[in-house]
């Protein structure tokens, strides 16, 4: 980016939670929940059709604690 426009990107940290107290201020709390929540991705169709299981399915559940 820098090369493109020959100007340094200002990046900030903004915490969740003040960006959900913001966005509350704004009427625009879901979408900051939304923005800051994980991105999941429902693989049930291609695990269906083709009989495939993720490699991490294992080490994920254990993360979260299920047997």
């Amino acid at each position: 980016m820098k090369k493109a426009f020959d100007k340094n990107p200002y990046l900030l940290l903004i915490p969740v939670g003040f960006m959900i107290f913001i966005a509350n201020l704004l009427s625009k709390k879901l979408n900051a929940i939304y923005l800051s929540s994980l991105l999941q991705v429902d693989n049930s169709k291609i695990r269906n059709l083709l009989g495939w299981q993720p490699v991490l399915s294992l080490w994920v559940e254990r993360l979260r604690g299920s047997k």
